[in-house]
């Protein structure tokens, strides 16, 4: 009996686990720049590059609660610059990013 009831339990807690991390939201500027830097990295990687060398260079407040925020990223030669936005509270899910040209 207890053998049917483990994967059950391993299931009910991955499902726990992504729940909280998707209510997980913005609410300071290194929240921004963590959440940036792990979704443009995921960015590169899920098109087989391996970024390293984050680089942060700049926050900016826009009016209304939003901000943005500045970095970037080499990937084998070329480096990436990276912009980052979100309003105060939101969702780490839903932080957008936008992945400049290469230099």
């Amino acid at each position: 009996m207890r053998r049917s009831i483990f994967p059950i339990l391993v299931v009910l807690s991955i499902a726990a686990v992504l729940i909280f991390l998707a209510r997980q939201r913005i609410w300071t500027e290194s929240g921004l720049e963590g959440a940036c830097k792990e979704k443009t990295q995921a960015y590169f990687v899920a098109k087989r590059g391996i970024p390293t060398d984050w680089t942060p260079s700049m926050l900016s407040k826009l009016g209304e609660g939003v901000m943005s925020f500045y970095g970037s990223w080499r990937v084998g030669t070329k480096h990436y610059d990276v912009m980052c936005s979100a309003r105060y509270g939101t969702p780490i899910a839903s932080v957008g990013y936008e992945i400049g040209e290469p230099k």
